[in-house]
């Protein structure tokens, strides 16, 4: 068995905590001298081993104020791919707890994270003055993981999910691990970066891999997600606990939906399901939209080149996002062998619920 060890910057935890039955661990501060004891205190074979030696202990002190994760991994590229996927779960989840600025809790591996000054030099040409500025650029936090954070996170049968695949090789993992996964891989590249177009790019890409189907080939899928997500998310509980609502309704294209809501319009019925319009909706509905659905932002960006959205929106649109992906680790955890075949057999009363 081969364990490495990475430094988590400004992380602490109030115990161990393994990421469910997986191959990764989040060790308290110098929790791991008790681990790395015996190799320490063993008898150097020769000069370069005692140099290593000296070198692991050495890092070993400068780390001795943070947590640490350990990753049991045959080699250094598979421990570096585990730790990468057990960051991203870990910020995912910490920002689904965070009720304030999630977008502020960054955490991470060392170089996960952006974070530097970026220093200037500016030129006022009509006053002939010169002088420097900077900006500050990334940075991550520093927090703490309480037991009772930890002892909620092992009941959650989501973690157990993604722990469970994350101590597969990729190629053997369930169509849910799989998909699970790269979902939270998608949503927390966009997480770290800085591009407000890259996140919502990303947020689109983690939302389409949890929800498609691979049996759909070619056609476009997004009224489909959409209404996956509605069905699972909707608080009136439509074709759940309540009956089918147009949104939930099997097989509307753009033009039907559109269709089947003309009628609610004309007797001036609320015709706007909200889980459902955050994730698509057809284009001559969007002016009467408050916010601008995910895929139609997508899109805008991969067409037009830009979303053209403010702050306020583009965290809004990521909130919609990881809520979509919070339900469907929800479904897989309950599903971890079906795919979304299952839930599409669901919705139209094919299987019972």
């Amino acid at each position: 068995m081969t364990r490495h060890y990475y430094q988590l910057p400004r992380l602490a935890f109030d115990r161990t905590w393994t990421l469910g039955p997986g191959p990764a661990r989040f060790l308290p501060n110098n929790a791991v001298m008790d681990i790395v004891a015996s190799a320490l205190a063993a008898r150097p074979r020769s000069r370069s081993h005692e140099q290593a030696m000296r070198l692991a202990r050495e890092r070993l002190a400068d780390w001795s104020g943070d947590a640490l994760l350990e990753v049991v991994a045959a080699t250094a590229e598979d421990a570096a791919t585990i730790a990468e996927e057990s960051l991203a779960v870990l910020r995912f989840f910490v920002r689904r707890r965070v009720a304030a600025n999630p977008e502020s809790h960054r955490i991470g591996l060392v170089g996960e994270m952006p974070a530097a000054i970026r220093h200037t030099v500016v030129l006022w040409d009509d006053q002939e003055i010169i002088a420097t500025g900077w900006q500050r650029i990334g940075g991550t936090v520093a927090m703490r993981f309480g037991t009772a954070t930890l002892d909620d996170w092992d009941a959650d049968e989501r973690v157990r999910l993604l722990g469970r695949q994350l101590a597969l090789p990729t190629a053997v993992r369930s169509v849910a691990g799989r998909r699970a996964v790269t979902a939270l891989m998608a949503l927390d590249e966009g997480f770290r970066s800085l591009e407000p177009s890259l996140r919502i790019l990303c947020a689109a890409i983690a939302v389409e891999v949890l929800f498609s189907r691979e049996d759909a080939g070619e056609a476009p899928q997004s009224m489909a997600i959409a209404r996956r997500i509605a069905y699972l998310n909707c608080g009136a509980g439509c074709g759940r606990i309540a009956a089918h609502c147009p949104y939930t309704q099997q097989g509307h294209s753009h033009k039907t939906l559109l269709a089947a809501l003309h009628p609610f319009a004309l007797r001036g019925v609320g015709w706007q399901c909200s889980t459902f319009l955050e994730i698509a909706g057809p284009s001559d509905v969007l002016p009467a939209l408050r916010h601008v659905p995910l895929f139609t932002a997508r899109n805008n960006i991969a067409h037009r080149g830009a979303a053209d959205l403010g702050d306020t929106e583009i965290a809004h649109l990521i909130q919609s996002a990881e809520e979509a992906v919070m339900t469907g680790l929800t479904w897989y955890a309950r599903h971890p062998n079906d795919d979304m075949s299952l839930l599409d057999a669901e919705i139209d009363g094919q299987v019972p619920t």
